[in-house]
């Protein structure tokens, strides 16, 4: 799994679990349809901002400058 996927992943991960206990709370197809859309949007936001950082495995190893 690359970087940026995970980095996505652990940022989208805790608006997913709160989100989900709302949307059972409502249990209304609108408000799964609403959660759906905002992680989407969520997630894609940070994916595009994890490459501006991410780095090569090779790089990260890498302690001489």
């Amino acid at each position: 799994m690359n970087p940026k996927l995970k980095q996505a992943i652990k940022h989208t991960a805790p608006f997913a679990a709160v989100g989900t206990l709302v949307a059972i709370a409502i249990a209304s197809p609108i408000s799964w349809g609403m959660l759906a859309y905002g992680l989407l949007k969520i997630g894609k936001a940070t994916y595009q901002k994890a490459s501006l950082g991410a780095k090569l495995p090779s790089e990260q190893d890498d302690l001489f400058i």
